[in-house]
């Protein structure tokens, strides 16, 4: 029988890959990975002025205040902070992200996994807006859910205590004992924060697929965003700003900060259950 003829190969046509059509306008793929982008950014964010680590930062302000350190010393001590902070968070991360790609052969680990995720997402969203309907009907920060437990907090002021209450200390040996201080705090208080985190990082994995650099990027960014909000709050401390602002500000946008939270939640929602 004659053989159906067949289209030279360079006359086959190609759906093309995620890029922009021909009046300009990017595709859903695009979007979507645009959009994964900036969620991941915005998550670091929110997570680092979210009530779990602003408090610890406004209680180190106020330590520091007590203790009549110096500008010099402030600016060592809350570098040494913030890099062991960004250090601490970011191996956490890699770690995570380590574990669950190397679960990526065994299906049914992984469809547990990313229905756990999915049922936390739920979990944390409700308990947000808990908080949120509490406070903005109370104004009492007493009874929220998702807080860093008082014990945890108890802990964290021993730490700062311990390693930072001796002023005699070099300038070097005052920037160590803040790194040993912010790789502490950071462990302890991922307690809390790992609400956002660990979605986010299963968020991570499903954007980032086989690419491991692509993935730390993600990490990265996530990180220097959560970061930015104890990077200003220490430049604000150096001109002049107290304790008590910082902790009035916290207050003040409380309920704002739980909103944000359920946004993060939500838009880490749609991605899960989209990327399924």
């Amino acid at each position: 029988a004659p053989k159906t003829p067949q289209p030279p190969a360079e006359n086959i046509q190609r759906a093309p890959a995620a890029e922009p059509s021909a009046d300009g306008n990017v595709t859903h793929e695009s979007v979507f990975n645009r959009l994964s982008f900036f969620m991941i950014a915005g998550a670091g964010l929110v997570d680092g002025i979210n009530p779990c680590a602003f408090a610890v930062i406004v209680f180190f302000i106020s330590f520091l205040t007590v203790y009549k350190y110096t500008r010099r010393e402030i600016i060592t001590v809350g570098t040494a902070y913030c890099a062991a902070v960004f250090v601490a968070y970011v191996l956490l991360g890699l770690g995570a992200f380590q574990f669950l790609y190397a679960m990526q052969g065994f299906y049914y680990v992984m469809w547990g996994l990313k229905a756990a995720t999915v049922g936390l997402c739920v979990v944390f969203l409700a308990l947000s807006l808990y908080d949120w309907w509490h406070y903005v009907r109370t104004k009492d920060t007493a009874g929220l859910v998702l807080q860093l437990p008082a014990k945890y907090k108890t802990f964290i002021h021993k730490v700062m205590h311990l390693f930072l209450k001796d002023r005699s200390k070099s300038v070097w040996r005052l920037g160590l004992a803040a790194t040993a201080v912010g790789f502490v705090v950071s462990l302890v208080e991922a307690v809390c924060t790992g609400q956002v985190y660990l979605p986010t990082i299963v968020v991570v994995l499903k954007e980032s697929g086989n690419h491991f650099w692509r993935a730390a990027q993600y990490l990265l960014i996530y990180n220097l965003m959560f970061v930015v909000p104890l990077l200003v709050v220490f430049i604000l401390a150096l001109v002049g700003y107290e304790s008590k602002t910082f902790g009035g500000w916290l207050k003040k946008h409380l309920g704002l900060a739980k909103l944000l939270l359920c946004a993060v939640f939500v838009g880490l929602l749609i991605l899960l259950i989209k990327t399924w």
